[in-house]
């Protein structure tokens, strides 16, 4: 939510340093997911790495930035470790040089992925009317979940009303599907791609 908000109050940057923290990965990528759904150039700068690995805790971050398009560097604040990489790599990929930089989407799963299309795909037809922070396929999702900000952001749109039935549409068949709450359903599918990805890549 912070995130999303900061993008409003600013024009959208040209790349994020997003700082997680290296000895809680799970819970930091999957506050990551947030701004994989938004699609803007980042670099996941790794810090307080050097606890990662006095843990004895084994993390291919290399393959695993290769495996979501987002580029990791591993960063130590206090000793500056990294941050001459961090900074070569906001340059490269501003610079459209870093070959690791892909915009992947979050497969949601059949369910939310049928209902969420729909949507998508009207939002789309009227781009030229939404606020260029976010793409088409973000408010998407946010409409299903309700989302107040983003409802209030679209509503100037001439579709708005349209947009605003077929989100409530989608909640409904994904709830009746999946047998529980849109919130629920989308922080597990979150959960299990951010897990997904940190089986191949990581070991305590």
């Amino acid at each position: 939510e912070v995130i999303a908000r900061n993008f409003i109050l600013d024009e959208r940057p040209d790349c994020i340093i997003n700082i997680v923290d290296a000895t809680n990965l799970e819970r930091n990528l999957y506050l990551t997911t947030e701004l994989i759904d938004i699609s803007p150039r980042m670099v996941i700068a790794l810090n307080m790495y050097d606890e990662l690995e006095r843990s004895g805790a084994e993390f291919d971050h290399k393959a695993l930035g290769e495996m979501i398009g987002i580029p990791m560097v591993p960063v130590v604040a206090p000793t500056g470790r990294g941050i001459e990489e961090l900074l070569d790599t906001v340059i490269a990929l501003h610079e459209g040089r870093d070959s690791r930089e892909r915009h992947i989407h979050i497969n949601y799963g059949n369910v939310i992925e049928e209902a969420l299309e729909g949507l998508n795909g009207d939002l789309r037809e009227h781009r030229t009317e939404l606020p260029a922070h976010f793409p088409p396929r973000y408010y998407a999702l946010k409409l299903i979940e309700g989302d107040k900000d983003s409802l209030h952001m679209i509503s100037s749109s001439s579709h708005y009303t349209r947009s605003q039935q077929m989100a409530v549409e989608a909640r409904e068949n994904i709830e009746e599907a999946l047998n529980t709450d849109i919130e629920t359903a989308l922080a597990e599918r979150k959960y299990g791609f951010v897990s997904g990805a940190l089986k191949e890549t990581y070991s305590a």
